[in-house]
């Protein structure tokens, strides 16, 4: 039996997971607010920060998620496309309208308010200067307008700042579509990739080979996901243990893990047990994208307040605070994504589906940063 066809069409857990990485990059970038000179401090103390005991993990390891997204993506890609591309059922022309209208009229919009929030924070505060990315001006404009602003083009980063990762990952889908179509998307093909990612990331220090390497290792995991799952139930113990203790370490501080084990056991428990109570909390993974998007933008709000004294500059460091951005981060991006991504998304599919002049009729649209 084919395995794609044995399994469902959305796992519930890593839809989920997802949706809490993304908010892990938002607590991370918490530390914005702590640049009082618009500029990186080299060290910052975060043990002031709200609720820093329970969060700690975020704080300081946040970054990770992105890292997350990326393994997560090529996971979910190869599971969901890979056949369906190599059979020649999904074209290139249908697969990039499907990441274009998930992608783009969020990012765009965003783009749009970014740089009118960045003019006036640098028209209020005394240095003039912009809030941590400092490449707002006309050609950095027109590569974000491209999804380029991450492919080397760029003097630094820019504008919206977090969209970099999304960047890279255009490159990245091109990349996996033709390795799909060649049919070369399996495990040793994928190993091999992510190798060449993983020599050549330190070499050049540019994302795009971090994740070319995350992602086709998202690849491999998925390969030997469907392997485990046709095992007996020790080896996905082996694989839960393994996943506890990495997990355990990483909490720790002794090391890094490799979080793929966590995408294959978050799965495998899924595949194993059913869905369960999970779908009650799939608006989590629902609204990854939103909040990724909007969190810098609520920033810049906020900072504006502050160089127009209407807030000190030291609340960020207000546990109330950090519950209101995030109250406020959540209820808006729950809102975006209902009435503004998905019919955005389900509109730009049916026009491109439907003949001049034919009525737009209801579409299913995906969720969630990779669908």
């Amino acid at each position: 039996m084919n395995r794609e066809g044995s399994w469902p069409k959305r796992l519930f857990s890593l839809h989920i997971s997802r949706g809490i990485a993304a908010l892990a990059v938002v607590v991370w970038h918490w530390e914005h607010f702590a640049d009082s000179s618009y500029a990186r401090p080299e060290n910052l103390d975060k043990s002031a920060y709200p609720f820093h005991s329970f969060l700690k993990v975020f704080h300081e390891k946040g970054y990770f998620g992105v890292s997350y997204f990326f393994l997560l993506s090529g996971f979910i890609f190869f599971w969901l496309y890979r056949q369906r591309i190599e059979e020649r059922t999904v074209g290139f022309g249908n697969f990039w309208l499907q990441r274009f209208s998930r992608l783009y009229p969020l990012h765009f919009v965003t783009l749009l308010l970014v740089a009118g929030l960045q003019f006036l924070f640098s028209s209020t505060n005394p240095s003039g200067e912009f809030f941590i990315y400092p490449s707002n001006d006309a050609p950095h404009f027109l590569l974000q307008l491209g999804f380029a602003s991450h492919w080397g083009l760029e003097s630094t980063k820019s504008f919206n700042g977090p969209i970099w990762s999304v960047s890279v990952e255009i490159l990245l889908y091109l990349v996996f579509f033709v390795v799909a179509l060649l049919g070369k998307g399996r495990f040793f093909s994928c190993a091999l990739i992510a190798l060449v990612g993983m020599v050549l990331y330190p070499a050049t220090k540019h994302m795009f080979f971090l994740g070319l390497s995350l992602f086709f290792l998202g690849g491999v995991v998925y390969e030997v996901t469907g392997w485990l799952f046709q095992r007996r139930a020790f080896q996905h113990r082996l694989l839960y243990l393994a996943t506890g203790v990495s997990s355990m370490a990483w909490l720790a501080t002794i090391f890094v893990p490799g979080i793929e084990d966590s995408i294959a056991s978050l799965s495998l428990l899924e595949l194993n047990r059913g869905e369960g109570i999970l779908p009650r909390f799939s608006w989590i993974g629902d609204i990854t994208y939103s909040p990724y998007l909007l969190h810098f933008p609520l920033q810049l709000v906020l900072m504006i307040a502050v160089t127009n004294s209407f807030l000190r500059p030291d609340f960020y460091l207000s546990p109330l605070w950090l519950l209101l951005f995030l109250t406020v981060l959540v209820a808006s991006s729950y809102a975006t994504f209902r009435y503004f991504e998905v019919p955005m998304q389900r509109r730009i599919r049916n026009l491109a589906k439907s003949p001049p002049g034919k009525p737009i009729r209801g579409a299913v649209a995906g969720s969630g940063i990779l669908r």
